[in-house]
């Protein structure tokens, strides 16, 4: 490996020295068995120069001089050889391999130019030379006019031919060798660099998740805790399983006992992605901790689960704040509408009977009649806000009644009719005949009641509003449609969220935000849906579908 080594100093002496103990061993072997042709003074010359050469390689500093410089001891060698092959006429051939050697050195170190100093050098140094002396020396001279042996003459110039082959050959490899050492080592490089780039990033990773006020556990296919945070310890009663604490895992009421293949951390493994999925861990009658769950599967191939990553966040103090707010609205609520209820009676009985009997009262009249305005204003709102919490704690009651819904979506229009002239608009009915269902036609009047009234309030003068009630695929669909100045996209996702008011609410256009909530709360109630359809500057469409067999079979 060293007479291949990238290092120009190293491969040198590797080369040299193979040269000189090829050399020497020849040259001791034909001192031995031919003495009279190792005392040949070519001998003794090419020996010398091979030591010169050799010294060189050793002491001469090549790396500061040009780089065609160190060509030179191959050079020196190849006369050595040249003069050493003089030295044996009869035997040369055999010491006149070694030119290969300096040969692949050359082309080693120098490619192509390498290439051609080799057999530039075979030629003029060893081949010509000796046959020369083969012709001169060693032999007779031709006769006057006569011609060389010729196959004397092929014998040796075929040397330069060969070495030239064979150098091409050797530079070849060699630069597709140096190619395929450099790539490696650039690809080792790489690897280096990607290694010490993903333990940065894994070692990042492992402070951030550490940092989390989060769990974060990272499942294999077979459910075997992979890795995870410092506050995976919090939710041990989740992740242990169906033994152990890990059977108290129950659904949102905190006693419904959850089945191992309900829990969200078989599903995750099943390859299912949810968000906010709650549980609440712990036995009832103690102190219960509720997890919100989100699950997200690690896939292989694009599509294939290799296991799963869960997020558990410790939601317990925020649902009790929820719950306690709820419970204050909904309490507080109901006891404004107790005095507020007697409020409002005795104002329209003051109503009724003071200014029947004395019509003439002037402010006072005015007074009483803005008083009992404001007063059904908010016995409205209230009985919203109690409707609201009603839904969210899991109290709202409806009360079953046969009805039909295109009667009490014309009630919706009657009663509407006013306000929309008033504001001149056209209130039109597209109507159906509906059968008769099993509905609660209170609650569903406040919803028609809540989405005829919202398309008036957000309708410009001169607009329509038209309502239609169609029966489809067992189901009966109320559609309010008007031309008024639609809502963003964003706006759109939000409609049926409490207290929101679309744009932040028009210019003289008063409720808090809870119509359309209550209109979704009360069409659920009845197993129903609510779906709004609408872009700026095109008008809004809000669409009830009601089941014909909402509470009990229809009739």
């Amino acid at each position: 490996m060293a007479y291949l080594s990238n290092d120009g100093r190293t491969r040198h002496l590797a080369q040299q020295g193979f040269i000189v103990g090829l050399a020497g061993t020849i040259s001791v072997v034909f001192g031995i068995f031919r003495g009279d042709d190792f005392m040949a003074p070519a001998m003794w010359i090419g020996g010398v120069l091979l030591g010169i050469a050799t010294l060189s390689v050793v002491l001469v500093p090549w790396r500061r001089l040009p780089p065609l410089a160190s060509a030179l001891p191959p050079l020196v060698d190849m006369l050595a050889i040249g003069l050493m092959r003089i030295g044996l006429p009869l035997d040369g051939v055999s010491i006149a391999y070694l030119t290969f050697l300096p040969a692949v050195w050359l082309a080693i170190s120098h490619r192509m130019r390498g290439v051609r100093l080799a057999v530039l050098g075979s030629a003029l140094l060893v081949a010509v030379p000796g046959l020369l002396a083969q012709i001169f020396l060693a032999r007779p001279a031709p006769p006057p006019g006569g011609q060389p042996d010729v196959a004397l003459v092929i014998r040796y110039l075929v040397l330069p031919v060969v070495v030239g082959v064979v150098a091409i050959m050797l530079e070849g490899l060699h630069g597709r060798l140096q190619r395929a050492v450099e790539l490696q080592h650039h690809f080792a490089m790489q690897v280096e660099s990607e290694s010490q780039q993903a333990s940065h990033t894994a070692d990042l990773l492992e402070a951030v998740g550490q940092s989390l006020p989060v769990g974060v556990v990272v499942l294999d296919r077979d459910g075997h805790d992979l890795m995870h945070n410092r506050m995976k310890d919090t939710f041990d009663s989740f992740i242990q399983g169906p033994t152990g604490d890990g059977d108290f895992v129950h659904h949102p009421d905190g006693v419904t006992r959850m089945p191992e293949e309900s829990r969200p951390s078989v599903l995750a493994m099943a390859g299912e992605t949810f968000d906010g999925r709650v549980i609440v861990i712990g036995e009832p009658g103690t102190a219960q901790r509720t997890i919100s769950v989100s699950a997200r599967p690690i896939l292989v191939d694009g599509d294939l689960p290799d296991g799963s990553v869960l997020v558990l966040s410790d939601i317990t103090d925020l649902r009790n704040a929820i719950r306690a707010r709820e419970e204050f609205l909904a309490k507080a609520s109901h006891e404004l509408r107790t005095p507020l209820t007697s409020i409002v009676g005795y104002l329209d009985l003051v109503s009724e009977e003071v200014v029947k009997d004395q019509p003439d009262l002037g402010l006072v009249g005015e007074y009483l009649l803005t008083a009992t305005r404001n007063g059904d204003q908010l016995m409205t709102l209230v009985q919203d806000l109690l409707l609201e919490q009603q839904s969210v704690i899991g109290v709202l009651n409806v009360v079953p009644k046969r009805a039909r819904i295109t009667q009490l979506v014309q009630e919706t229009l009657d009663s509407a009719r006013p306000l929309a002239e008033a504001k001149d608009i056209t209130l039109s009915g597209d109507l159906d005949v509906t059968p008769v269902m099993v509905v609660d036609p209170a609650r569903l009047r406040q919803v028609f009641d809540n989405l005829v009234s919202n398309a008036i309030k957000y309708t410009q003068p001169g607009g329509e509003v038209s309502v239609m009630v169609r029966i489809s695929r067992g189901s009966v669909e109320i559609s309010v449609l008007d031309n008024g100045p639609g809502l963003s996209q964003e706006d759109a996702d939000q409609l049926f969220t409490p207290f929101f008011r679309a744009g932040g609410g028009l210019p003289g256009v008063g409720g808090v935000g809870l119509g359309l909530t209550i209109a979704k709360t009360l069409t659920e109630a009845h197993h129903g849906f609510i779906s709004v359809d609408s872009r700026l500057g095109h008008g809004t469409t809000v669409r009830v579908t009601i089941p014909l067999s909402a509470l009990g079979q229809q009739e």
